[in-house]
């Protein structure tokens, strides 16, 4: 484990050093990724979160067909899972204008 952490850092310096070597064609090319990786995000963020409401759906009937305490668990684990997706989805909203208002107040 710690030759594995070792050798990731190892990496990851060596690719710092040759970021900072590259120069604005290499952060104008990482810009355009992550431009890309961001809007590969927004459109897979709304079918997981409705699959994950789906998913929610099926937990919350199926725990209705079993015993009072199989019932009140389902519904817990049912409403845990929809408040998890739509916490994501505001991450996934929000996040974008955090990180500007960030940039933004470290620019000044």
């Amino acid at each position: 484990m710690t030759n594995a952490l070792s050798y990731l850092l190892a990496v990851l310096l060596l690719s710092g050093i040759a970021y900072a070597a590259a120069g604005d064609t290499l952060a104008e090319h990482a810009n355009e990724r992550l431009q890309l990786l961001v809007t590969l995000l927004y459109s897979i963020a709304a079918p997981i979160a409705l699959g994950l409401i789906v998913f929610a759906g099926v937990v919350y009937s199926g725990g209705q067909a079993f015993d009072k305490a199989t019932r009140e668990k389902a519904k817990t684990w049912s409403t845990s899972i929809i408040i998890g997706a739509a916490i994501g989805i505001l991450i996934i909203v929000l996040a974008p204008f955090a990180v500007s208002f960030i940039v933004a107040m470290g620019a000044t």
